[in-house]
């Protein structure tokens, strides 16, 4: 996907995998089919470079976020402007839907997170507390809370409604990414100080540490099912842990600083981003690596899979989104399934084309 002329930032596939929105220093947004890679639109309005696009549940909207201390809601089909979000002080730094697509939620530099009317754009609450940048912001699965990580060493959890908080985990570090569990019960953190920890969302207590890294952690995510947990680290090293025990599951090395992992949506495969310009895909089930990535000239940012799992998308540090098949790395017997979807040749056509004298 070829068109940004600054750092690709954020890139996400649309709930049914078949666009791709991308975010750019350019101050631009694009929409892309994300099959054949034909751009579709061209989103402008934005003061400063952005920071974050992403889709709505529906796919229907995409909500962007800037340096220009606003973040805005789009008509995904033509790129419409359908609301501003007015009322940060300073870089608005992530946003996210709620699960029934009607609220937004911001995280700032101005350290605070924000819920937004998504319809309206009118401001709902302000989630205030944190002493240091807000990274991230995302609503619990049932909509009902939100999860923050900052640079003050904490990450909170909110009343979605009220705006109060609910509970604090004091990591005593500087985080750089949280996440809940597919069913809410906990979450997951990681920053500086070289571990993960899993929290229960009610009481704010460390269920488990995860323990191994020896350099910053860049990411976390949960499984779908939420019996594990990946990370990616400075250390060159990704790993998958068991999310009840803390034990490490899997280990895969690189040459150079992992920027991102994410689990398949089957849980059965990893992908990675990686410093040394390649994105790797693993089999958990073996640690071994299924295929290798290769197409950025810089480094590789982020790396995801599509809804389905049939896809993977990279970003480079070159101004370029790729797009994958799965038939890059899928079993056997997927690729046969695909490469077999023709018809049976006629007997004539079984003359002409296979006889041999």
């Amino acid at each position: 996907l070829i068109g940004h002329s600054g750092t690709v930032v954020s890139a996400q596939f649309s709930p049914d995998g078949r666009q791709v929105i991308t975010a750019s220093f350019d101050k631009t947004v694009r929409l892309w089919d994300a099959s054949p890679g034909r751009p579709l639109a061209v989103i402008k309005g934005h003061g400063d470079t952005i920071t974050r696009a992403a889709f709505s549940p529906d796919g229907t909207r995409i909500v962007t976020t800037s340096a220009d201390r606003t973040a805005r809601i789009w008509e995904s089909a033509a790129g419409k402007p359908l609301a501003t979000l007015s009322g940060h002080s300073d870089v608005v730094q992530s946003a996210a839907f709620s699960p029934d697509g009607r609220r937004v939620v911001t995280g700032s530099n101005d350290r605070a997170a924000r819920i937004w009317d998504a319809s309206s754009g009118q401001l709902l609450s302000t989630l205030s507390g944190h002493e240091g940048y807000v990274w991230s912001a995302s609503f619990s699965p049932d909509g009902t809370r939100v999860l923050t990580a900052s640079e003050d060493d904490t990450s909170r959890i909110w009343d979605a409604s009220s705006g109060k908080t609910l509970t604090t985990f004091d990591a005593g570090h500087n985080l750089m990414s949280a996440a809940f569990s597919p069913d809410g019960l906990r979450a997951v953190t990681g920053g500086v100080e070289h571990l993960g920890r899993v929290w229960d969302t009610s009481t704010g207590k460390v269920l488990t540490t995860l323990s191994g890294h020896t350099s910053w952690v860049q990411s976390v995510a949960f499984s779908s099912d939420g019996l594990r947990v990946v990370t990616a680290s400075n250390d060159n090293t990704a790993r998958v842990w068991d999310a009840s025990t803390g034990k490490a599951l899997a280990t895969f090395q690189h040459p150079d600083s992992v920027m991102s992992a994410a689990f398949s949506p089957d849980g059965r495969v990893v992908v990675t981003a990686c410093g040394d310009k390649l994105a790797r895909v693993w089999d958990l089930a073996t640690g071994k690596i299924l295929t290798t990535l290769a197409g950025h000239p810089d480094p590789v940012l982020h790396a995801a899979f599509s809804p389905n799992g049939l896809r993977i998308l990279t970003v480079g540090n070159d101004h370029v989104v790729l797009v994958w098949q799965d038939l890059i790395w899928a079993p056997r017997s997927r690729q046969l399934e695909v490469l077999n979807s023709g018809r049976e040749l006629s007997p004539a056509e079984q003359q002409a084309y296979l006889h041999h004298p």
